[in-house]
């Protein structure tokens, strides 16, 4: 069976509000958030998010799907079965910012 690269699920945080993503459409690339991945360059005009990432988890594809939307939603709905955590308990889960360039 084959199985999907990967399904990531990240929800933004329920203490953050919309108004609390950093707007950087009119900041100087110099004044953008410093990305360590590319030498601890700026990062150009953009939107930033702060998200918590609840997990990722590779999820069985069927090899012959008649309808390409249904998988598609079953492997989402498998995917959130897999990483949620179970009423009661604390969904584990990791801080981190999203960034999106509008250049």
């Amino acid at each position: 069976s084959k199985h999907h690269a990967g399904c990531e699920l990240a929800a933004l945080d329920h203490q953050t509000s919309d108004s609390e993503s950093t707007e950087l459409s009119d900041l100087e690339p110099e004044t953008g958030p410093i990305c360590p991945l590319a030498g601890g360059s700026r990062l150009g005009p953009g939107s930033l998010f702060r998200l918590r990432f609840l997990g990722s988890i590779a999820v069985d594809e069927e090899e012959r799907a008649t309808a390409k939307r249904r998988l598609k939603k079953a492997m989402v709905e498998e995917a959130v079965l897999k990483i949620k955590a179970p009423e009661g308990e604390t969904q584990p889960s990791t801080e981190v910012d999203l960034f999106i360039s509008t250049e």
